[in-house]
């Protein structure tokens, strides 16, 4: 009932956690010429502050790493050594895995905190959407005590299969998945469950592939519930790019323009970015 039309509430939180995410960015020193690239630009005590966005309450603690283990460039050896590391699991001695570091840190939070009432919510965009899901589901698999957890992730691909989205659930996790609908990062990987759970998206297969596809598990679980949007309903978005729909910013200009199904965007809305 607070989905459409958005509650206004709802929607000043929801933008608030994509300010978060916007501090990441801008505090991650993408230049591969600097020699702090691959590390945070600034103290977690300037983070948020010198990232521009507004007087929070929260504080940054501790950054948390994680690269993707695809192909690699080159340039990549001249950055710090976790840079090397693969997505969620992996690690190595001298630098752990970012699942390592999650549980480590939500047990110094639990053990600090524990009397008070403590709820998580973890966020983020595109490959950190994914990781937030990940990270949401290990809390509540691994902390018999864990707080409730909530995830609210911005043009996040697909994670899991059925069973991994029932397992969500079951823990209670709750998941907000703000969707472009003109996002094409929103549609991968792999073979879709329907909202019934009973018939998989590819249509046009015989049986015989539907089963194999079935086999080979490619078929993938949207979680949660879905926030869905469309950049072709905003007048100063809708003749972006591929790319440009897929950013962090155009996101945060649908959520914060978003009125319902029979009002896509409302004609009082500011730009947030």
């Amino acid at each position: 009932g607070l989905l459409d039309p958005l509650d206004d509430t709802l929607r000043s939180e929801i933008l608030r956690y994509g300010q978060f995410v916007e501090a990441a960015y801008r505090s991650f020193d993408f230049d591969t010429s600097s020699p702090t690239f691959g590390s945070c630009k600034f103290s977690k005590n300037s983070l948020l502050t010198r990232s521009c966005i507004r007087e929070t309450g929260y504080k940054p603690i501790k950054n948390l790493r994680a690269t993707c283990g695809i192909q690699l460039p080159g340039w990549i050896d001249r950055g710090p050594s976790w840079v090397s590391t693969h997505l969620y699991t992996s690690g190595n001695a001298t630098c752990p895995s970012l699942q390592s570091m999650v549980r480590e840190e939500i047990g110094r939070v639990l053990e600090a905190y524990g009397d008070e009432p403590l709820s998580l919510t973890i966020t983020g965009h595109s490959l950190g959407a994914a990781l937030a899901t990940l990270a949401a589901y290990d809390i509540n698999s691994n902390f018999g005590n864990a707080p409730p957890v909530t995830v609210i992730s911005f043009g996040g691909p697909r994670v899991g299969n059925q069973s991994f989205r029932c397992q969500l659930e079951k823990r209670g996790t709750k998941i907000l998945r703000i969707v472009n609908s003109d996002d094409l990062i929103t549609k991968v990987p792999g073979f879709v469950i329907e909202n019934n759970d009973m018939a998989v998206n590819v249509a046009g297969l015989t049986s015989w592939v539907q089963k194999r596809v079935e086999e080979a598990q490619l078929v993938y679980a949207d979680v949660g519930q879905e926030l869905r949007l469309s950049s072709k309903e905003c007048p100063h978005l809708s003749k972006g790019s591929v790319a440009s729909c897929h950013e962090l910013r155009t996101y945060l200009e649908l959520v914060n323009g978003f009125v319902g199904s029979n009002c896509p965007v409302r004609a009082t809305a500011k730009r947030v970015l």
